[in-house]
């Protein structure tokens, strides 16, 4: 896991953009490059926000992005989805959580994003609210 730089910025737009993602996505709309650069460019300049790449060799195969205010954050992750069902997802969130330890973490996942919530509860998320279908996984670390 390393930190985003801007040299990541396309990979992420793929990431986010591909239908697969975009189904468990809080926000499933389509977006073009000028909107995703708009948004990195205020990710990287917002010291409250932070993305972690994941790779694989050198291969990008995932992110995980931190949203902090005080001594909480909202964890949101997506993997590359041919690398999905490999465990990838399981270890990178294990790697992002341990560089975030004395935070709260939370996480918004849908009700039927199923590795997700596998994944949550691997790192030792504990689901402590649902809202129609959103589930609300949180932990202290």
């Amino acid at each position: 896991m390393r930190q985003a730089n801007p040299l990541d910025a396309k990979s992420l737009f793929d990431l986010r953009n591909h239908p697969a993602v975009r189904q468990q996505s809080n926000n499933a709309a389509e977006i073009d490059i000028y909107e995703h650069q708009r948004w990195f460019d205020a990710v990287m300049s917002n010291r409250s926000r932070q993305i972690l790449i994941a790779e694989q060799g050198e291969k990008f195969v995932g992110m995980v992005r931190f949203d902090c205010l005080d001594d909480s954050c909202r964890m949101s992750w997506a993997i590359i989805p041919k690398t999905q069902g490999q465990g990838l997802g399981k270890q990178m969130l294990k790697m992002a959580i341990e560089q975030m330890k004395g935070c709260t973490l939370s996480a918004e996942i849908k009700h039927n994003n199923f590795a997700s919530i596998k994944i949550a509860e691997y790192v030792g998320m504990k689901l402590i609210k649902q809202t129609r279908d959103i589930l609300l996984y949180q932990n202290d670390y």
